[in-house]
């Protein structure tokens, strides 16, 4: 860990010690830990951490009445420096995220390479000139048993009734996001992503989907056949996207509780691939540019339009296109896009904005 790293974890562990007043040298330690090594010590398979998570869901605070935040007020999360957050399982649940896709999050959450020395290093840097540094100090030195795991004070515990998960900061960008859709599909659902090109719309419902437990469909395997691209067809914003094959094959099956077929179709030969069965329930994400054509919208609890700046995704294309399909797509293909967003108004007040950086 770097020194700005470290700087940021001292400074997140001062908020905790504001946020919680009654933490002691323990929890100290224990947040150094984390911040340092991540989840590490709680990773199993992904069955054993979801009965984990379920069963202290299930079991709950002793006392309720005695949190210093009222349940319905406690964040999301708290960041424990540069690389991870505290997930807070009782706000979770209350978002609707599942424990399944919480050990999701935690499985795909990386281990850094730091060692317990360096916990030790930055609990005596840390405990520089306080009433409490001997006792902080004393305890880091039990690190260096590997087969000991810094657990809370009781007195945190009595007053505090701590219940998280940690998990890599990469997911502070989509946990609001998470949260939402969550919410909006407890009892299952379809997801509408779309944005314009390279903006990160796959990469995206991969991460949910990874989350949600959710399939994925691409509106790129819903390409209007060679013989029905009339003039007048194309001449219609999103003409080029076969969504009548869509809704009667994937979405409205799967809306009314049935099972769909997924046919993707292969433009170069011009012929639809085998059907793969889509199962009923759950969550399916539909992902890809016309996913928010009215039609398909109306189906969708919820509406997501991905974007980022058009330098970010000229540089995105660059790298996974040829210069001859670049230049395509800044002819074509981006054009119509921008056709399509301004007759449907596109992104609209009832979108869920998510905006993805140079790196997203």
């Amino acid at each position: 860990m770097n020194e700005i790293e470290q700087k940021s974890l001292f400074a997140d562990l001062d908020k905790e010690r504001i946020r919680h007043p009654l933490t002691q040298p323990e929890d100290m330690l224990k947040f150094l830990f984390q911040g340092f090594l991540g989840p590490g010590h709680l990773l199993a398979d992904r069955e054993t951490v979801i009965r984990r998570i379920e069963a202290e869901n299930a079991a709950g605070p002793a006392q309720p009445d005695s949190r210093p935040v009222p349940q319905n007020e406690e964040p999301l999360y708290q960041t424990v420096g540069e690389r991870f957050l505290r997930l807070s399982l009782p706000a979770a649940a209350r978002a609707g995220i599942g424990a399944s896709g919480i050990a999701a999050m935690m499985l795909q959450s990386d281990t850094p390479g730091d060692s317990r020395e360096e916990v030790i290093r930055a609990s005596e840097q840390y405990a520089q000139d306080q009433p409490w540094g001997e006792k902080l100090r004393t305890l880091s030195l039990r690190l260096r048993d590997t087969s000991y795991l810094p657990s809370h004070s009781e007195r945190y515990r009595e007053a505090y009734h701590p219940s998280y998960r940690i998990l890599s900061r990469s997911f502070e960008p989509l946990l609001p996001l998470i949260a939402e859709i969550a919410d909006r599909t407890r009892n299952g659902g379809i997801i509408c992503i779309d944005g314009p090109c390279a903006s990160g719309k796959s990469t995206l419902a991969e991460r949910l989907a990874s989350v949600l437990d959710a399939a994925v469909v691409h509106t790129d395997d819903y390409v209007v056949p060679h013989s029905r691209k009339t003039p007048e067809r194309l001449s219609v914003p999103g003409g080029n996207c076969d969504h009548e094959r869509l809704l009667r094959e994937v979405l409205e099956p799967f809306a009314g509780g049935q099972a769909g077929i997924v046919r993707p179709y292969d433009c170069h030969a011009d012929k639809l691939l085998p059907p793969k069965e889509l199962k009923p329930g759950g969550i399916l994400i539909l992902e890809g540019s016309y996913s928010l054509l009215p039609s398909l919208r109306s189906l969708a609890k919820a509406a997501v339009f991905v974007t980022a700046s058009l330098e970010t995704r000229l540089k995105r294309l660059s790298v996974r296109e040829s210069p001859e399909s670049l230049e395509q797509f800044k002819k074509r293909w981006i054009p119509l896009e921008e056709a399509y967003f301004s007759a449907y108004h596109l992104p609209d007040p009832e979108c869920i904005r998510f905006e993805t950086g140079e790196n997203g």
